[in-house]
């Protein structure tokens, strides 16, 4: 994982506890060509291949609280901080459901990418990822 990642994403962490009082988790983070591939294999309709995953930039997260994974997230306190806060430490929801159409991807809210200050910002400010 990039440094600025795992820094920033700590900051978000305490930022959803702070004001939830849930602790974000990860569930996936980095993730080489061997585990990418086994992914792929398991589920070829959902997981990338092996070079095309964000995971494997070291710059993508896959985060949750307890009770609340998937796209059930944005159901919880965390993930509604998550999808309107991540901006201010250099994250995005990368796959948003109303970019489906151009990503390709399902909806996933639970999949956040560093892309950095001032970037974050301004794609949040100008509704690049809404």
């Amino acid at each position: 994982m990039d440094e600025s990642v795992v820094d920033n994403y700590a900051k978000l962490s305490a930022e959803v506890k702070k004001h939830t009082g849930d602790h974000l988790f990860v569930m996936s983070h980095y993730r080489n060509d061997q585990v990418q591939k086994a992914l792929y294999e398991q589920d070829k309709k959902t997981a990338a291949l092996p070079g095309a995953s964000e995971h494997q930039t070291g710059l993508a997260l896959n985060v949750y609280v307890s009770h609340y994974a998937g796209t059930g997230f944005l159901k919880s306190s965390a993930g509604q901080f998550v999808d309107k806060s991540c901006w201010k430490y250099g994250f995005i929801i990368r796959y948003p459901l109303v970019k489906k159409h151009i990503t390709g991807i399902r909806f996933e809210p639970w999949h956040i990418r560093y892309v950095g200050l001032p970037h974050s910002e301004i794609i949040y400010k100008k509704g690049l990822n809404t």
